[in-house]
């Protein structure tokens, strides 16, 4: 997590180099889709982990950071395999995407 921060970091002062503006977009938890699959507990378990990391950096640095798991929770049927969103996981988040990033559901983004 440590080495993880480090080049987060590095990234995030290039990238700074561009001027432009940031916004940090939390990973989606793995959905679990059952046997055969394996349960994702565990791996869902370091993305927090890991999304409470990148949240302090981004607040360190005074960056947006959009925690999509608060409004998400638990995804049901957003996924074909627990991951990759289908269709309709992208119909059901990407009001959840615009309200993350402090926008309604049918604004577009012209800052």
């Amino acid at each position: 997590l440590a080495n993880f921060a480090k080049e987060y970091n590095t990234l995030l002062d290039e990238l700074a180099k561009t001027k432009a503006r940031i916004t940090i977009l939390s990973p989606l938890l793995q959905e679990n889709k059952g046997a055969p699959l394996p349960d994702p507990a565990a791996t869902n378990k370091n993305i927090l982990m890991y999304c409470a990391k990148v949240k302090e950096i981004a607040e360190k640095r005074g960056l947006r950071y959009a925690d999509l798991n608060t409004l998400v929770g638990e995804p049901k049927g957003f996924t074909d395999n627990g991951v990759h969103l289908v269709e309709q996981g992208y119909r059901q988040t990407a009001g959840l995407f615009m309200q993350a990033l402090g926008l309604g559901k049918d604004q577009a983004y012209s800052e």
